[in-house]
């Protein structure tokens, strides 16, 4: 008798640890199938304007489609894993609370390999057209990658990446805040297609707004791949590790965490302790 049900004990847990794991791999696939659907529409548009002269899109057609590419992006994946699609956004929800820590290696993986598949998608389409466009592969892995505009400083760009990115986590956390006027589930991806749209037409100049450490790194390691060389990297003076540290800044915010719920506007008080920290940077 206690034997057998050792055994069932024994198996409940091994079905219902099984059970957990399906559940994380389904949750990272949707993470992985919303980023990679959010790259592609993204650099498909940035390739589209640059190859085409601008005769096929301009400056707005870029930030319009970046905002409906997250606008589909999230459609593919909130309903599974809350639709993150953005390594800033998954830890900033793991350090207030919203998603627990074991998950974050798992949604961060997937988030950037999705990236990087969304990148290599398009550069498969638009293979013909680069070799024409650029044959020594001097210039047109900026259409993959985000780069500073020549007139600026690192510090300016690592202030204009903090600046965006603690905006954009200040936005989610409004949005998704059930106790402020939400926008619901339908109104939701909606508000972070029109987020993306603003954050890009106001802050995309200086940096063209990585804010998202798998949209930068994964398609820059595509063309490194791609036979771009190694000033992927290196132009700039290691431009590239600037979006990433963005990432890293989130652990900042952990001051602000002595305001967790004590009012009704807990979140947005927390979401503005964010955006503080990455100006404080």
């Amino acid at each position: 008798m206690v034997t057998s049900f050792v055994r069932q004990s024994c198996i409940a847990t091994a079905v219902a640890q099984l059970s957990e794991v399906l559940r994380l791999l389904r949750e990272c696939y949707a993470e992985f199938l919303g980023t990679f659907v959010v790259i592609s529409f993204g650099i498909g548009v940035n390739n589209q304007v640059v190859l085409s002269d601008e005769k096929d899109g301009t400056w707005l057609s870029i930030n319009m489609a970046w905002g409906i590419a997250v606008l589909m992006g999230v459609y593919c994946s909130e309903g599974v894993s809350g639709g993150h699609l953005n390594p800033s956004v998954t830890l900033a929800h793991a350090v207030y609370g919203r998603l627990p820590w074991r998950k974050v290696p798992g949604y961060m993986i997937a988030q950037f390999l999705g990236a990087f598949v969304g990148a290599v998608a398009i550069y498969l389409l638009d293979y013909q057209r680069l070799r024409k466009a650029d044959p020594d592969k001097e210039t047109m892995y900026h259409n993959f990658a985000t780069h500073p505009i020549p007139e600026i400083s690192n510090l300016t760009a690592f202030y204009t990446e903090a600046l965006a990115t603690g905006l954009l986590l200040l936005c989610v956390y409004a949005i998704t805040d059930r106790r402020n006027r939400s926008p619901g589930t339908v109104g939701t991806p909606f508000a972070f297609a029109l987020m993306i749209m603003a954050l890009g037409m106001s802050f995309g100049m200086n940096t063209g707004y990585a804010m998202n450490p798998a949209r930068d790194f994964s398609p820059r390691l595509l063309t490194f791949f791609a036979g771009y060389g190694s000033k992927v990297f290196t132009e700039n003076g290691c431009y590239f590790l600037i979006p990433p540290d963005i990432r890293t800044s989130d652990r900042r915010c952990h001051w602000s965490r002595s305001l967790r719920d004590s009012r009704a506007g807990a979140t947005s008080t927390r979401s503005f302790g964010i955006l503080t920290s990455f100006v404080k940077c």
